[in-house]
């Protein structure tokens, strides 16, 4: 959310056009709801927004952990 915010400041600043992608891995319940927030407030700042949504087999939560 800080780095939309930052780059949306600075594509208004520079006279560009911006996109934000959310990538919903689905690991979490409420993944979906926070990429539809980040969603919402990337319209009100006049960014586009995409959603992908992760459809692979996911790995286990200690697995996710680790490879972040």
């Amino acid at each position: 959310m800080a780095l939309l915010l930052v780059a949306a400041d600075w594509a208004r600043r520079k006279r560009r056009s911006l996109i934000a992608l959310t990538v919903d891995h689905a690991l979490r319940p409420e993944a979906a709801a926070e990429a539809r927030f980040v969603a919402a407030t990337a319209a009100k700042l006049g960014v586009s927004h995409r959603t992908l949504r992760w459809h692979a087999p996911k790995p286990g939560q200690a697995r996710a952990r680790t490879a972040r």
